[in-house]
């Protein structure tokens, strides 16, 4: 990935008419740190220049996705570690969804799919930690929709995280339906 330079960002920034005023209210970082990046007397954090690009990019293309949290599904149907598999099943079935995000006490532990029940031979009154994948993909909330692709070459589904929260989850289809301008959260 190509880093864009301060002077890259300054003249995109005037091109698309914004101040380092608006700038700052767009993307949630002071002025003087956007001046400061700008004009290269800092080396910006990845986050902060993910922030500043991502804020340009909307502003440029407000109806464009461009970071994981425009195209993901926010409303998630948890389940706990000591949910039976039938439980899980129905849930899955019940709700239309095809995996589970295993949370005790606001803490994200794992998830469970379709695939992870396909693949047992556990009873069905056995319990979800039994066979929940205790690690599975995630990715955070601001990730570009570049990396969001290249991270489908591997993945059908990826968690998505605001620091170590669970806000969402985010699948090929939903990646798909940009390609047609659809968006939902």
């Amino acid at each position: 990935m190509e880093i864009p330079s301060g002077n890259y960002l300054r003249a995109w920034r005037k091109e698309i008419g914004l101040t380092q005023l608006e700038l700052s209210a767009l993307c949630g970082i002071s002025q003087s740190v956007i001046a400061k990046v700008e004009r290269e007397h800092v080396d910006a954090r990845a986050s902060t220049l993910r922030k500043i690009i991502t804020a340009l990019k909307r502003h440029e293309s407000p109806d464009g996705a461009h970071v994981v949290d425009d195209i993901m599904t926010s409303e998630l149907y948890e389940i706990h570690q000591n949910t039976t598999l039938q439980d899980a099943i129905h849930t899955m079935v019940s709700q239309g969804v095809s995996q589970l995000p295993v949370i005790e006490q606001t803490e994200f532990l794992g998830a469970i799919s379709e695939q992870d029940l396909i693949n047992t031979s556990l009873p069905s009154t056995s319990l979800v930690r039994e066979i929940m994948n205790r690690n599975p993909p995630t990715i955070e909330v601001g990730l570009g929709m570049g990396e969001v692709k290249r991270r489908f070459e591997r993945n059908d589904a990826l968690w998505v995280v605001d620091g170590h929260r669970l806000v969402g989850l985010v699948t090929r289809i939903d990646f798909i339906r940009t390609m047609i301008g659809e968006q939902h959260h």
